[in-house]
């Protein structure tokens, strides 16, 4: 079905364009918190989901766990429910597929909340797309689940403020094809900063991905901890950001010093000469 306007796919590209939201948050408290009024939060802070059965066990299970740790994360002030696929409720469906067919999807993607847009035309569910491959997702642990859970309740990716230029520099020649948007920012006007940029954050992506079999980097990170932490947490300003969306107690977000954090043998070795 066509729309007026261009849907917006958050791990794609999100053009943030309102002054005050359907989200009810005055701009000044805006930062990388979706403001399109096509979007709108999730009523009573909670989302009813399902999961497709196409996903092995393992999978489900841990799709399972990705979005009951973002709730923890949010101290259970953020609630993910699962129902059952002919629930009436307006819900999620985690899926690999395209829409309406058994094709999978190349890349992961989420709504940045409620598509106002398929309730208006009668539908029932949206999806998160969680897909295997090499520009998937799917990657056998939670942080990478757990951004699309987060984008789903109304966030929008990190790495595209206004500002981001002055702490990661992107390398478009690295880039595979047909991701031009991946990093597309946002206008100065249509986000605004409570926190400086947060490369802790569950929807920054890392600096291998949607590069060639993750050989090259996408971008150089310019300033401390000179890299991207793969942690299985929101970051303390995704929680912030959360908690004025949705109404709960900021002072319940876990502190992190995000600058001061020191890659370990853990994490992932970049490649050579990036």
């Amino acid at each position: 079905m066509a729309f007026s306007r261009a849907i917006r796919l958050v791990g794609f590209l999100v053009v943030v364009i309102s002054i005050r939201s359907t989200f009810g948050v005055p701009r000044t408290h805006l930062r990388s918190i979706n403001a399109d009024p096509l979007f709108t939060k999730w009523p009573n802070s909670t989302i009813p989901y399902y999961i497709d059965s196409v996903y092995t066990s393992k999978q489900a299970q841990l799709i399972r766990s990705a979005a009951q740790k973002v709730s923890t994360d949010m101290s259970g002030c953020i609630k993910f429910v699962e129902v059952k696929p002919t629930s009436a409720q307006y819900k999620i469906k985690v899926t690999p597929f395209k829409t309406g067919t058994s094709v999978k999807e190349l890349r992961c993607s989420a709504y940045p909340g409620i598509f106002t847009g398929f309730q208006q035309a009668g539908y029932k569910e949206q999806r998160i797309v969680l897909v295997e491959g090499e520009q998937g997702c799917l990657d056998g642990t939670l942080h990478p689940i757990m951004k699309y859970f987060t984008i789903i309740l109304g966030k929008i990716n990190e790495h595209q403020r206004s500002d981001r230029d002055d702490f990661i520099k992107i390398n478009e020649t690295n880039l595979v094809d047909n991701s031009q948007n991946i990093y597309r920012q946002h206008d100065l006007t249509d986000t605004f900063s409570t926190c400086s940029y947060d490369y802790c954050s569950i929807t920054h992506n890392p600096e291998t991905m949607y590069t060639p079999d993750g050989s090259k980097v996408g971008f150089t990170v310019l300033k401390a901890p000179f890299y991207i932490p793969k942690l299985t947490r929101l970051s303390e300003c995704d929680c912030k950001d959360l908690s004025i969306l949705y109404e709960c107690e900021s002072s319940k977000c876990e502190p992190l010093n995000c600058a001061g954090l020191v890659k370990t043998a853990g994490d992932k070795k970049l490649p050579e000469g990036h």
